[in-house]
């Protein structure tokens, strides 16, 4: 089997590397993203992941595959709620938790989130 080089707007190396003159060889699209709902539904998103809530603010997602190093956005629908991202070295799992600004507490909100190999 030969291996492909495919150049132009994007470019795939034979690696499987997908990137743009922008970007290099960085891969530029995330391996795994999605739109969740407040209890953890996911309402759309790529194929390959799960997601349960854990507590009330807390969700872990569970992707089928990912590499050992992995870079995590994620992005709350609400205003007045933050969200951190945690991996603890765990991989194909990411830990959400989401906070209320005004309060400080753990709460259930809407989050979108992009998973990206590095």
């Amino acid at each position: 089997m030969a291996d492909a080089n495919i150049t132009g707007r994007y470019s795939l190396s034979d690696n499987g590397t997908l990137g743009t003159a922008n970007t290099g060889a960085y891969p530029m699209l995330p391996r795994y993203y999605g739109l969740i709902d407040e209890n953890g539904g996911i309402i759309s998103g790529t194929d390959g992941f799960s997601v349960i809530q854990l507590a009330t603010g807390g969700y872990k997602i569970s992707t089928s595959v990912t590499s050992a190093v992995s870079t995590t956005i994620v992005s709350p629908m609400l205003s007045y709620v933050y969200a951190i991202a945690r991996t603890g070295g765990y991989q194909n799992t990411v830990i959400i938790e989401t906070y209320d600004f005004t309060t400080g507490n753990h709460i259930n909100t809407p989050f979108n989130f992009m998973i990206f190999d590095q």
